[in-house]
């Protein structure tokens, strides 16, 4: 399986603690009062604005409480000037060695003194913050697709000066993966990201670094807060239109319970029932009270089956355009607020029976189905099995695992064209069903053994476009 890392962006200049980048503020950095680059100031701006609302939601997520961090031991450390005065300071008492000069020895002692004061200043800084741990709280865009901009905003209550410069490290994906700092404002600050590929990845803050008022010693305050965004995969359209899905033939799909409204009987006014609901002409010839007892249709509930079969595909830039497909159906289907399955194919290990992992929506939350392609990770140890976890993260998404029976019913079918241009690779179609099977990675028709009345859609490559 291939693990999509989410992608952050680098920072300019020399940041404290061995950090490469940063995506906020306008600050120095702790070690030098000098002015940040043109660079840095560039890449500074896009972390000091505060997070937009969610993209796909349209409103700010709701915000959790500030949970306190766990007790660590905070670290003291000096900075490049720091280092400097005491290297200067060093060489003067060893120039004193040689010369016997007492003169030099009170330059060293003038030049250590301000390097120790640093210090202490920065040990009350740590200790102050260790004894009354910060309380924070991390939010996160709600689920960005690939692509788009996604934010992480932290809020900390901590013992700090404001006038001190003060920043967040975090760290993105795994150790060393990706890590940036953005500048600590009236105890908030945000970081900004481009999400590059699909998949959960989690975001963790580190360290609040502040700098003691001399700039020549700084202190690391342990944060340890962490959150996981889920990136959603970008949809792709298909080359042709999907016919709509019907609630009374589909091959693949269920009825739905609610729908459109239709009149159905008359009964008894309850207390509590809408006045708009009563029947007056009918209420007025039997001298009682009559509601209109109206009932639903039946909504179309129609399925999708992907076919995550490890040699279904040529490699995973593949495997990533059937998924794209796969959530251009999911998303039209949830723009039409319908319910839906979404089946994972694959054999069976030594075996040749395919087998299946539906998991089911109720009507209007079809794209809950997107968190099921943004978590899939096939050729994991287990299988298909592997996958039964992602029903956790979401208690409405419904699982079952189920083995396929001599043919297979949805309403959409997507594999890949394999290597070499053979044919691709599905479980076989029911012949007295209609669908559509979607064959990525193919420029043109080609014979897929499909039955007559499956209509067969060829996806090209993008380079071949």
């Amino acid at each position: 399986m291939i693990r999509q890392p989410l992608m952050t962006q680098t920072m300019a200049g020399n940041a404290p603690g061995g950090a490469k980048g940063s995506a906020g503020g306008g600050r120095a950095s702790p070690g030098s009062r000098r002015g940040p680059s043109r660079a840095t100031r560039a890449s500074h701006a896009l972390g000091s604005r505060r997070a937009p609302r969610s993209t796909a939601t349209g409103v700010a997520p709701e915000a959790p409480e500030l949970r306190q961090v766990a007790r660590r031991l905070p670290r003291l450390e000096l900075t490049r000037r720091g280092w400097g005065l005491l290297a200067v300071a060093l060489l003067l008492v060893m120039s004193w060695y040689l010369l016997r000069l007492r003169l030099l020895t009170d330059a060293a002692s003038l030049l250590a003194a301000p390097v120790v004061v640093g210090l202490m200043a920065a040990a009350a800084l740590a200790v102050v913050n260790a004894v009354r741990r910060p309380r924070v709280r991390l939010t996160a865009s709600r689920q960005p697709q690939a692509g788009q901009r996604l934010w992480v905003s932290i809020k900390v209550r901590c013992l700090l000066p404001a006038f001190l410069p003060a920043w967040v490290a975090w760290q993105v994906g795994p150790e060393r993966s990706g890590r940036a700092l953005t500048p600590l404002d009236a105890g908030r600050s945000a970081l900004g990201m481009t999400a590059q590929r699909r998949g959960p990845e989690a975001v963790m803050t580190r360290w609040i670094v502040v700098a003691e008022p001399l700039g020549l010693a700084r202190a690391r305050i342990p944060l340890g807060a962490s959150t996981e965004v889920l990136v959603l995969p970008r949809p792709a359209e298909l080359p042709e239109p999907l016919p709509a899905p019907r609630a009374c033939d589909l091959p693949g799909g269920r009825l739905g319970d609610q729908g459109e409204e239709r009149l159905a009987s008359l009964r008894e006014y309850r207390p509590g029932d809408a006045l708009g609901s009563i029947h007056w002409r009918q209420s007025a010839r039997i001298d009682q009270l009559l509601v209109v007892e109206r009932e639903h249709e039946a909504l179309p509930h129609p399925s999708l089956a992907l076919v995550v079969e490890p040699g279904a595909y040529r490699g995973p830039e593949h495997l990533e355009a059937a998924i794209s497909l796969a959530a251009g159906v999911v998303g039209q289907w949830a723009r039409q607020r319908l319910g839906a399955d979404l089946l994972l194919l694959a054999r069976r290990p030594g075996q040749g029976a395919w087998a299946a992992l539906r998991f089911g929506t109720e009507q209007a939350e079809a794209g809950r189905l997107l968190q099921v392609l943004a978590r899939l990770e096939p050729g994991a140890p287990g299988g298909l099995g592997a996958m039964e976890a992602v029903a956790d993260h979401e208690p409405r998404l419904s699982l079952e695992s189920v083995a396929l029976p001599r043919y297979a019913r949805a309403d959409v079918v997507i594999t890949a064209s394999p290597q070499g241009g053979g044919q691709a690779v599905f479980p076989p179609l029911d012949p007295g069903a209609r669908g559509v099977l979607v064959v990525a990675g193919a420029g043109r028709a080609q014979a897929t053994g499909a039955p007559d009345t499956w209509r067969v859609l060829a996806v090209a490559d993008r380079q071949e476009q």
